[in-house]
C-alpha cells in the first residue's frame, strides 16, 4: 500500500518558526507566543509619547543604580555598565527612542499574521493523486505549497528582523546581531543585511562585517536605485567595515563616492551628509592629510549650523574633531573656540547631564592649561567632576577615573587644596565600591601620598605610602610594577627626610 502523504495546518507557520529560531536558541521556543501576544497587545495600546519613553527609560537608570551599587562579580557589573551607557543614551534622545518604539510597535503588527496560516489550495486533490499513483496531477498543490513556504520564509525574516530589534532595544547588541544575520540569510532584503552589517561592525566583528559588503551595496543598488539617500548611505557603512580591516584606500573611495551620491540625492545638506564628510576626513587626516581634512570638517560644521536648532545630535563630534585636528597642526589657540563650541552644543543636544559631557568639558580644561590658561582651566575641571557625578553617579568606575585624572591636572597647576578634596573623595569612593584590599585603593593612596611629599606633609604622605605598598604588595605581588613605583616613591621620600 502506498504510504500517505499528509500536510498538517501547521506545516507552513512551522517552517517560519523554525526559520527564526535556527540562528538564535531559546529555551522552550517562546516566540511564536512572544511575537503574537505583543502584537495583539500593540493593537489596544494609545499611541506613545516622548514624555512616557523618557519616563521609562528614567525608572529603567534607577533600577540599574541600584542594581550596580549591589553587583557582586566583574561580568555582572560589565553588563551592568554596559545598560546603563545605554539607556543614559537613549534618555538623552526621547525623540528617536520613540521612533524606535513606535517601529518596533509596527513590526511587530505585521509579524502576527505569520503563525495562523490555512491548508495550502489543492493539497486534498494532492493526496489522492498520490494514492492512485499519478504524481503528475499533484503539481498544483506542490506549487501552492512552495508559494505559501516561500511566503513564510519572508515573513520569518520579518520576525527575526523584529526580534533584532527588540535585542537593540535592550542594549544587546549580540542577540541582534544573531537575528539580524538570520534575516538576511532568509531574505536578502536590504533593511536586514545593513542592520547584520551595522550590529556586526558595533561588535568589531570584522569578517562578518566585510563579507555583508556586496550584499549592502547590491541591495541599496536595486531597491533603491543609483541616485538615493539609501545608497549613499550603504557606500558610507560600507566603507566602516573598510577601515575596520585597515583599507583606509577603498574606505575613501567609496566616502566620496556617497558624497557624490547624497549631494546627488538630498543637496547635500542634510546630517548624514555632514556625517560623511566627517568621515572621509577622519580618513584622510589618519592618513597624514590634515590639510585636505580640515575643508571637510568645516563643511560638515556649516550643514550643522543650519540646521534647526543650530546642532544635530553628533555636531559636537564633529566640531571636537576640527578642535584636535587644530591642536595636532600646531593651532591650539584656534582649537579653544572650537572646543566651547562642542560643549555647548552638546549641551544643546543632549541637555546639562549627558555621559558625554563631562570629557568635552575636562578636555577643554587640558587645552587651556597647555595654553598657560590655569585659572581659567580650574572652574572646567571642577565642572567637569560634578557633570560627571550627576550622569554617571558615584559608582561608576569612569567617575573615579574623573576624579583620578582631574586631581592629577589639578595638582600639575598648583592647585593642590582642590585636588587634594577630590583624591580624599576618591578614597573614599574606592574603598566603598571595591574595598581597601583592591589594588585601586592602594593606587588611590599612592596618589594622594605624591601630592602631600610636594608639601610639607611628608609623615602624613610617608603613612599613605606604606599602606598603599601593603594593599598592592597584597593583591599584585611585590615585583608588581605599581607595587615596586609605590616602593620606590617611599623610598624618596625618606630619602629626603632628615
Amino acid at each position: 500500500m502506498a504510504r500517505k502523504l499528509f500536510f498538517p495546518r501547521t506545516l507552513v507557520s512551522g517552517l517560519a518558526i523554525v526559520a527564526v529560531l535556527g540562528w538564535y536558541h531559546t529555551e522552550g521556543n517562546p516566540m511564536p507566543d512572544l511575537v503574537t501576544q505583543a502584537a495583539a497587545d500593540t493593537a489596544s495600546l494609545a499611541p506613545l509619547t516622548e514624555a512616557q519613553i523618557s519616563d521609562q527609560l528614567r525608572a529603567r537608570l534607577a533600577d540599574v543604580r541600584v542594581a550596580l551599587s549591589a553587583a557582586e562579580t566583574a561580568q555582572q557589573q560589565a553588563a551592568l555598565l554596559h545598560e546603563f551607557d545605554f539607556v543614559s543614551r537613549a534618555l538623552a534622545t526621547p525623540a528617536a527612542s520613540l521612533g524606535q518604539a513606535n517601529e518596533a510597535r509596527a513590526l511587530l503588527a505585521e509579524i502576527q499574521a505569520a503563525f495562523a496560516l490555512p491548508l495550502p489550495e489543492g493539497a486534498d486533490a494532492a493526496q489522492a493523486a498520490l494514492e492512485t499513483g499519478n504524481i503528475a496531477a499533484t503539481a498544483p498543490a506542490f506549487t501552492a505549497i512552495r508559494a505559501q513556504a516561500e511566503t513564510d520564509i519572508r515573513r520569518a525574516a520579518k520576525a527575526a528582523y523584529g526580534l533584532g530589534k527588540v535585542a537593540m532595544a535592550q542594549g544587546d547588541v549580540a542577540s541582534a546581531s544573531g537575528f539580524f544575520r538570520r534575516a538576511s540569510d532568509l531574505d536578502t532584503r536590504h533593511a536586514y543585511v545593513k542592520a547584520a552589517q551595522s550590529s556586526a561592525l558595533q561588535l568589531g566583528q570584522k569578517e562578518v562585517a566585510l563579507g555583508l559588503s556586496n550584499a549592502v551595496l547590491q541591495t541599496a543598488l536595486t531597491e533603491f536605485g543609483e541616485v538615493s539617500a539609501e545608497r549613499a548611505e550603504a557606500l558610507g557603512q560600507v566603507a566602516q567595515a573598510f577601515l575596520m580591516v585597515d583599507k583606509p584606500a577603498d574606505a575613501e573611495k567609496l566616502l566620496r563616492e556617497a558624497l557624490a551620491v547624497g549631494e546627488k540625492a538630498t543637496g547635500g545638506k542634510d546630517e548624514a551628509q555632514a556625517k560623511r564628510l566627517n568621515n572621509l576626513a577622519a580618513v584622510l587626516r589618519a592618513a597624514g592629510y590634515a590639510q585636505q581634512a580640515e575643508p571637510l570638517y568645516l563643511q560638515a560644521i556649516e550643514i550643522d549650523r543650519a540646521a534647526p536648532g543650530g546642532v544635530y545630535p553628533e555636531t559636537a563630534t564633529r566640531l571636537a574633531n576640527l578642535a584636535e585636528l587644530l591642536v595636532a597642526t600646531g593651532r591650539a589657540a584656534e582649537a579653544e573656540p572650537m572646543y566651547e563650541s562642542a560643549i555647548k552644543a552638546a549641551r544643546q543636544a543632549f541637555g546639562p547631564t549627558h555621559p558625554d559631557l563631562a570629557p568635552r568639558i575636562a578636555t577643554l580644561a587640558d587645552l587651556r592649561r597647555g595654553l598657560g590658561k590655569n585659572e581659567a582651566a580650574l572652574p572646567l575641571y571642577l565642572e567637569a567632576i560634578e557633570v560627571s557625578r550627576v550622569a554617571l553617579g558615584t559608582e561608576h568606575p569612569e567617575f573615579r577615573n574623573h576624579l583620578d585624572r582631574i586631581a592629577a591636572a589639578l595638582r600639575g597647576i598648583g592647585k593642590d587644596s582642590e585636588a587634594e578634596r577630590l583624591y580624599r573623595e576618591l578614597i573614599d569612593i574606592t574603598a566603598k565600591s571595591l574595598g581597601k584590599e583592591h589594588p585601586d585603593y592602594g593606587r588611590a593612596l599612592n596618589n594622594m601620598a605624591l601630592l602631600l611629599a610636594g608639601g610639607e606633609r611628608k609623615a602624613e604622605a610617608e603613612a599613605l605610602f606604606r599602606e598603599a605598598l601593603v594593599v598592592l604588595s597584597k593583591a599584585l605581588g611585590a615585583q608588581n610594577a605599581d607595587a615596586k613605583q609605590v616602593a620606590a616613591n617611599l623610598g624618596e621620600l625618606l630619602a629626603k627626610q632628615p
